[in-house]
């Protein structure tokens, strides 16, 4: 074999690796923030249910919805990274899921606005829901950059 077959040959799978190992990396760290919110949520509903405060849904309500929507994002993060598995990463679900992350951390977002907006005086309240917001806008953008990249992809193996 010569040099140029060896790199026509490991040229295709690197890319798959990387995104892979990416995905893997991302999987876990979507699966230790969920487990970080778990036990936050465990410890503040401790706490509070110690004192038996007339406040516990404002403190734990915003929390437990965001470690909602991570466990969902979580779970699209699983079925993008089956996908690459199986060597399908250009296709329509994977935009789909893309899209549907970012619509629900962009979500996510606006219901922590509404929920500050609605909370008694005297409750702290989260003001990082601009980043969610921003963040979900974003990533629906990039879906929406991932599904023109499958239609070109189809574009082209249409005219080969």
């Amino acid at each position: 074999m010569t040099l140029m077959t060896l790199m026509k040959q490991k040229e295709p799978k690197e890319p798959k690796r990387r995104i892979a190992l990416i995905m893997n990396v991302l999987f876990y760290f979507c699966g230790l923030c969920i487990g970080g919110g778990i036990v936050r949520n465990l410890t503040l509903c401790y706490e509070l249910g110690k004192d038996d405060t007339a406040n516990f849904i404002w403190h734990i309500l915003p929390e437990s919805v965001t470690m909602l929507v991570m466990t969902i994002c979580g779970l699209c993060i699983f079925l993008i990274l089956r996908n690459v598995k199986k060597e399908e990463v250009f296709v329509y679900q994977n935009s789909s899921l893309i899209q549907t992350i970012g619509v629900l951390i962009a979500l996510n977002g606006l219901f922590q606005v509404t929920l500050s907006w609605v909370t008694p005086e005297g409750v702290p309240t989260d003001t990082s829901y601009r980043i969610f917001v921003l963040l979900g806008v974003f990533i629906i953008f990039m879906g929406y950059l991932f599904k023109m990249g499958v239609r070109m992809r189809e574009e082209q193996e249409l005219t080969i």
